[in-house]
Formats: structure tokens, C-alpha cells, sequence
């Protein structure tokens, strides 16, 4: 566990420089781009994600809509012909 030791406290700056936050992330979690700072992190999502990497996919979606159309399209024709 990556952990931080308090300046304020004898004896509690022990580490020189900044910690890495990205090259941990079990402790600190990022899903997109990860950029390191004084002191903290930033984590900005990827093109065409968002928070915890899900792909947000407008084709995806386009896909199911003409999937679901046709499946109404060909069931409501069945009928027609049935009678």
C-alpha cells in the first residue's frame, strides 16, 4: 500500500519528490488517460468513453434500432399474409 507520510510530524517527510499516482493503480484508479501531478493525479477519459471505460457506442444502439425494426417490420408482414 502506497501511503503518504505527514510532514507536519517528526520524523514524517520521509519520501523526496512527488508519488506517482498512476503507476498504482489498484490504490489510485484510472480507466483513461492518467496524468501524474504535484500531489495528486488527473484522469481524463479516452475518446469515445466514459467513467470507468465504458465505450458509449452510437452505432451499437443504431444497430439495435434497425435490428428491432426489422423484427416488427417482418412479424407485422407475417400477419398480413396469414389473413
Amino acid at each position: 500500500l502506497v501511503t503518504r507520510e505527514n510532514p507536519y510530524l517528526v520524523g514524517g517527510c520521509k519520501r523526496t519528490g512527488d508519488i506517482n499516482e498512476c503507476d498504482f493503480p489498484s490504490v489510485y484508479p484510472c480507466f483513461g488517460l492518467c496524468i501524474n501531478t504535484i500531489g495528486n493525479y488527473n484522469c481524463s477519459c479516452l475518446a469515445g468513453t466514459q467513467s470507468e471505460g465504458r465505450h458509449i457506442s452510437f452505432f451499437g444502439f443504431l444497430i439495435f434500432l434497425i435490428l428491432m425494426h426489422s423484427a416488427f417490420y417482418h412479424r407485422r408482414n407475417r400477419r398480413r399474409h396469414q389473413k
